[in-house]
């Protein structure tokens, strides 16, 4: 994530350049930062992320639309007329192929005291990915060797309790996507938090306690656009 902010600020630079010696017009230099950063989280996704490449190519798509309408391209372009279109299409493709996944829907009783008046039903699942698009969702994470998740949300929200979790190697990965949704993280103790990102726009709490001692580390990257990441025990 720090490359990423990396590139967005020799990107913001090199506008500013440009702008400046009378190359490009750029007034605006924000209008062409926030696309080649969505271009950038969507790179960055397309490479990183082995377990599902739907979201971070929509990223990437969505931002190289902008961008060129900000450089003056694709005026005649409404970005409205394939919204509903594409949900259609996302919907069919997810019906005609599912994620191949085994959860089950049970009940926890949580408070200060051990119980709550109201049952919270969540369902319990290992999978690599969760991605909530103008939906939300509620997940306990199970998992005797958990290694990488990489939670993606887009005018939605995913609500995700990691406590159940077990980590066999020394370090273990969750990356974090939230453009104009939410999302919240419920995380074990006793573990080394190394936590790296940046909001736009957007916000990010940590109420989390990271033991200095501990032999295992849980890496937290996230990137909120216009929306909110909370993390907490």
């Amino acid at each position: 994530m720090k490359k990423v902010f990396a590139v967005l600020l020799i990107a913001g630079g090199s506008l500013a350049l440009l702008n400046n010696l009378g190359y490009l017009n750029v007034d605006d230099i924000f209008q062409y930062l926030w696309p080649i950063f969505i271009i950038l989280i969507g790179l960055s996704g397309l490479k990183e992320n082995t377990s599902g490449k739907l979201f971070p190519l929509i990223l990437v798509v969505v931002g190289t639309v902008f961008l060129a309408r900000a450089f003056g391209y694709l005026y005649n372009f409404d970005l409205t007329d394939f919204i509903w279109p594409g949900i259609l299409i996302l919907i069919g493709v997810s019906i005609l192929f599912p994620k191949s996944r085994a959860h089950m829907n049970v009940h926890f009783h949580t408070s200060s005291e051990g119980k709550d008046k109201s049952d919270k039903q969540w369902n319990i699942s290992d999978k690599k990915e969760y991605t909530a698009f103008m939906a939300g969702l509620e997940e306990k994470i199970v998992s005797s060797d958990f290694k990488r998740v990489s939670v993606s949300v887009v005018m939605g929200g995913a609500d995700l309790d990691f406590r159940d979790i077990v980590i066999q190697d020394t370090d273990a990965y969750i990356d974090i996507n939230a453009v104009m949704g939410g999302v919240d993280i419920i995380l074990p103790r006793g573990y080394r938090l190394d936590i790296e990102g940046t909001p736009i726009l957007g916000g990010f709490e940590n109420h989390c306690e990271s033991n200095p001692n501990a032999d295992k580390t849980i890496h937290i990257s996230y990137a909120v656009i216009m929306g909110g990441v909370e993390i907490k025990h």
